[in-house]
């Protein structure tokens, strides 16, 4: 997904498919593209090994490691029932709003806050590691909702 509004199209489809997972009360690992650009080069992956300089659309989801489509898709499996019948047996989730990110999904980095930056002892300075090149890392409360 992307929460980036740029493209109005790829920001109204990733909106739409959010909708929809949230509606079924499950846990989703929301793998926002413009927070990690990680997740693009992860996506690349999986979707298109042999042509990496592709683009890959927005939004894509998967269920259980499994492929299911995209904002198209998504829709009507929503309209015919059967997304119902794939997300069976998912851990629910409450529907309240994440207390640590805003159900951002990210948080600024502890280490860093959020500079890229740790000051070593010898008053030199090294690249963090915890997080990503926007200074984020991913908000440990959602985290531990999805994984666990």
């Amino acid at each position: 997904m992307t929460s980036l509004g740029a493209v109005r199209p790829t920001f109204d489809a990733c909106r739409a498919v959010r909708s929809i997972l949230q509606g079924f009360r499950v846990a989703v690992d929301e793998r926002d593209l413009s927070m990690d650009a990680s997740f693009k080069d992860e996506l690349q992956n999986i979707m298109l090994p042999a042509q990496k300089n592709k683009q890959v659309g927005l939004p894509r989801v998967f269920i259980g490691g499994r492929y299911v489509g995209d904002a198209d898709d998504m829709r009507q499996l929503s309209e015919t029932g059967e997304l119902k019948r794939l997300v069976e047996g998912l851990p629910a989730v409450s529907r309240a709003v994440c207390p640590g990110c805003g159900d951002f999904r990210f948080v600024i980095c502890s280490d860093c806050n959020g500079s890229r930056k740790c000051y070593r002892e010898n008053g030199e300075f090294r690249s963090c590691l915890d997080c990503n090149k926007n200074g984020l890392i991913r908000c440990p409360t959602c985290w531990s909702a999805v994984k666990s």
